[in-house]
């Protein structure tokens, strides 16, 4: 079964009064920042939930959150609240206390019930997170400060004083110890290879000595040079090969026919000014809000005032399976809308 409970601690963020049916209505009231005079704490601004048995009609919000979070009917939804009723209902006749989510407790006195609010329970969803804050008056950090300036000065008095002659020592040891390791550096020998290295070393180029028989008879001595064979071994010729490949054999491919697009079908949106049931696609606080909804679709969108809300539908009709279809048709453009009943 739906965890009903959940529902209303969602709505209580969004709304100042959530309504069970059959069972009673939950109301938050705001309190803003404050401060005692007495100590330096902020409180954060918040949200009381008290609790009034006698507001237990349907007014249809609960059942609507149920729709768009599960997608069952509006039937479906008010059958799954009054189960859960009869369920509370049955626990507190035999236990006489029941807790209902993170809200609070119900305990039985007499013919009525007493509603207990966890201290925890916070329906202020725009300051998650907050907490209250501790600052601390003028008076007080200049006494902190002046604590903290006469603690220096009694750590200042208790420090030791290293002596003259103690840093005098320090600076000596540290350059005899840079003098040592120059002095190091500039005795040691460097050695070098005094025999030059040449690149191709087994050069085919070929120099006549001076005791070869062309210099005996006066003439100038011949540079000759070993040329590269130009033949390649036998075992190295390339073979040009004989066979003939045979020629590849193309197919042609038959190109695959464009499938038609498939017919589109067109829903018609109703737009009944006594239609009971309203296809709700947004929702906002302000009109200015919600006009500038209207004005970003082209969409015939038109707004409804209801509860201080001002909500943008799409369609109007006396049938919910009519909206319940057109729905589906406008899920792609609007996600997550639903129908009102009034």
């Amino acid at each position: 079964m739906t965890n009903i409970a959940l529902h209303i601690e969602y709505l209580l963020t969004k709304q100042d009064c959530v309504i069970l049916p059959g069972w009673g209505a939950f109301i938050s009231h705001h309190s803003r920042a404050f401060s005692f005079e007495d100590s330096c704490q902020f409180k954060r601004p918040n949200k009381h939930i008290t609790f009034n048995q006698a507001l237990d009609h349907n007014d249809g919000m609960l059942a609507h959150s149920i729709i768009r979070r599960e997608g069952v009917t509006y039937e479906a939804a008010n059958k799954q609240i009054a189960d859960f009723v009869a369920s509370l209902k049955k626990q507190i006749e035999v236990d006489g206390t029941i807790a209902l989510g993170r809200i609070g407790c119900f305990k039985s006195n007499d013919e009525s019930m007493v509603f207990e609010p966890y201290s925890n329970a916070n329906a202020c969803d725009y300051n998650f997170g907050l907490s209250d804050l501790n600052i601390k008056t003028l008076s007080q950090l200049m006494q902190t400060e002046a604590a903290s300036i006469n603690g220096q000065n009694d750590d200042a008095e208790s420090t030791i004083i290293m002596p003259t002659w103690g840093k005098r020592f320090i600076q000596i040891a540290a350059s005899i110890a840079v003098l040592l390791c120059m002095t190091f550096m500039l005795s040691t020998p460097l050695s070098y290879d005094s025999k030059s290295d040449y690149a191709a070393l087994n050069s085919p180029l070929k120099v006549h000595s001076a005791t070869d028989n062309s210099l005996q008879h006066g003439n100038e001595a011949n540079l000759t040079i070993a040329l590269p064979s130009t033949e390649a071994p036998v075992a190295e010729k390339a073979v040009i090969a004989t066979e003939v490949l045979p020629k590849a054999i193309t197919t042609e491919k038959s190109e695959p026919k464009a499938s038609e697009p498939a017919a589109k079908t067109t829903v018609e949106i109703p737009h009944n000014p006594d239609g009971i049931y309203y296809l709700i696609v947004s929702s906002f606080e302000t009109r200015t809000q919600a006009e500038k909804f209207i004005a970003q679709h082209n969409d015939d969108l038109r707004i409804l005032e209801s509860d201080g809300r001002y909500r943008i539908y799409a369609a109007q009709s006396n049938s919910q399976k009519t909206l319940s279809s057109v729905a589906k048709h406008l899920q792609s453009r609007y996600p997550g809308c639903w129908i009102l009943r009034l």
